[in-house]
């Protein structure tokens, strides 16, 4: 739960960082390998990389700023677990600017109908 918390403060930080609500931003989404090297709880076995670790989600805006990241276990995301994170990110960034128009530019893995919904 603090985790969650975290990541609803880090959002909040990142909308108050401007001065004024922009017309339009653009989120880039995509999952990055972190190895592991010790037991850790929810760790997988990812082939392509040949280790242990986690994938975690990170998205920047279109300027390189950090919007947020989200701690997972290694192995591409399925559409529901993407669209359930992005909803929940761009219902957050709508909070504090509902009149902001916000593009979305990440891999093809992240083009699945729950997205599409969310």
């Amino acid at each position: 739960m603090e985790a969650t918390n975290s990541a609803f403060r880090w959002r909040k930080c990142y909308c108050q960082s401007f001065a004024r609500a922009p017309s339009r931003i653009v989120l880039d989404i995509d999952d990055t390998f972190d190895a592991v090297h010790g037991h850790q709880q929810l760790r997988l076995f990812n082939a392509f990389y040949d280790e242990y670790g986690f994938q975690p989600i990170v998205v920047f805006d279109g300027e390189g700023r950090l919007v947020g990241t989200l701690l997972r276990p290694a192995r591409r995301p399925k559409g529901a677990e993407s669209a359930t994170h992005i909803g929940r990110l761009i219902r957050e960034i709508r909070k504090h600017w509902p009149g902001t128009g916000i593009l979305l530019r990440a891999d093809s893995h992240y083009c699945t109908p729950e997205v599409h919904r969310a």
